[in-house]
């Protein structure tokens, strides 16, 4: 037979388990949280990584895009210097010369002003 001594020291006894499961379920939870913020870093190191890549590979690209850009240029401007040199017979007709000439410097502008621009954000 059980005593009331006995049934209180089985109940302590139980309480004091279910507070020791409490407290290893709440450490637990700590080092998830701690496991996930770790991970949450690691992976923001990473994908910062890569955007530093992916950031100096359009810088690359953009380097390269405008050297294009400077070379097609001057050559733009080098072709329509000889075909305003040559004068009306470098076209088909005089309206024909007229509007190649004006498309030429519409492009030369277009191009001189991205390549200052570009050039002033380089310094």
């Amino acid at each position: 037979m059980t005593t009331p001594d006995d049934k209180t020291a089985l109940a302590d006894q139980r309480l004091r388990r279910i507070e020791a499961l409490i407290s290893d379920r709440d450490a637990l939870r700590e080092r998830v949280a701690a496991l996930e913020a770790e991970q949450d870093a690691s992976c923001n190191a990473e994908e910062l990584r890569q955007t530093r890549v992916d950031r100096d590979a359009l810088r690359a690209e953009q380097d390269a895009l405008q050297q294009v850009l400077v070379d097609v240029t001057a050559h733009l401007v080098a072709a329509h210097s000889l075909l305003k040199r040559g004068g009306k017979k470098a076209a088909g007709s005089d309206k024909m010369f007229t509007i190649m000439l004006k498309d030429y410097e519409a492009s030369i502008e277009r191009g001189r002003n991205v390549v200052r621009a570009a050039l002033k954000e380089g310094e």
